[in-house]
């Protein structure tokens, strides 16, 4: 509501009877200002936890003059530090409009603040979503629109210079737990969530510049040198799936049949008669990498003779 489209509003004070917390508040509701119980949502809370019953409307005015309003309003408000007092169940100051004014706390407050909430349970700790609360949650995320990439630059932004988390490092004991919670919630551990990867990717078309950067991929020397290391340590402290004997008798036919794969030899020969280097690691890649890289030495070869 703006000066613009006012409403003769009242202004009202409420108390609950058995906590003695009270509440600051306007409504131009038809109900009127003693049905009407507020509207502040820690007064909601209030009165929903200790009972609606109990609350008592102690004074309330009528203005038909939105100026008079928001002076009374914002005296009112400050007068009797309703935000920042422990007697009073108010979030913000009420300016008598819909229009919010909010308040920058101290450093002091703020400190107050987080003591007063020291040891306190959040208000809906143990309150489980119903099955409609759930639905709508479930329907709102499927038919969000996406974020566009100007959204994603502008949050990015944001972050910039964010001294939140700059410095800090996990302790080696929570490191430990995403470690665990990744390994026991890892995706790719059902069979169906990698079938759902594997069937997406199968068939996707790759440019010939793709697949002549795939070729002409190596490795810098100290990341062979980091890869090496790791993979030892794993070795020695046993967490190498390599060291896992059911492992290595599961996969010993099958790594045999992989080894011996036509299409490999093909492309070996291919490469070969070409004097063509392949990339490190080129005879563990799977058919559909062999067969590309095939097809791209016959378009290069076609290209040349053209």
């Amino acid at each position: 509501m703006s000066i613009y489209t006012f409403k003769p509003t009242y202004l009202y004070i409420k108390q609950h009877s058995l906590t003695g917390k009270l509440y600051f508040g306007k409504t131009y509701s038809k109900i009127g200002p003693e049905k009407y119980t507020g509207s502040g949502t820690h007064w909601k809370n209030h009165i929903k936890k200790h009972g609606k019953e109990h609350v008592v409307t102690l004074w309330y005015q009528l203005y038909d003059n939105v100026f008079d309003l928001v002076a009374d309003a914002l005296s009112f408000s400050y007068h009797m530090n309703i935000v920042e007092s422990s007697s009073w169940l108010n979030q913000i100051i009420e300016n008598g409009l819909d229009e919010r004014i909010h308040i920058i706390h101290s450093e002091e407050t703020r400190k107050k603040i987080s003591i007063s909430h020291i040891g306190k349970p959040a208000w809906n700790k143990g309150i489980p979503h119903n099955e409609v609360s759930k639905e709508k949650m479930k329907n709102a995320w499927e038919t969000r629109e996406p974020i566009s990439n100007e959204t994603r630059n502008k949050m990015s932004l944001a972050h910039i210079g964010n001294k939140a988390s700059t410095g800090k490092k996990d302790s080696p004991k929570r490191i430990e737990e995403k470690r665990k919670f990744m390994l026991e919630n890892n995706p790719m551990k059902n069979i169906e969530s990698r079938k759902k990867v594997s069937d997406k990717l199968k068939g996707a078309p790759k440019s010939s510049e793709h697949k002549a950067k795939l070729l002409g991929r190596k490795m810098s020397e100290e990341a062979k040198l980091k890869m090496s290391m790791i993979a030892v340590a794993r070795v020695k402290n046993g967490t190498h799936h390599l060291t896992d004997p059911l492992y290595r008798a599961a996969n010993s036919e099958k790594a045999r049949a992989y080894r011996m794969r036509p299409i490999k030899e093909e492309l070996k020969a291919l490469a070969k008669s070409k004097n063509i280097k392949l990339p490190m690691g080129w005879n563990s890649k799977n058919d559909e990498w062999m067969k590309n890289m095939i097809d791209y030495f016959t378009e290069q070869e076609i290209k040349t003779h053209v």
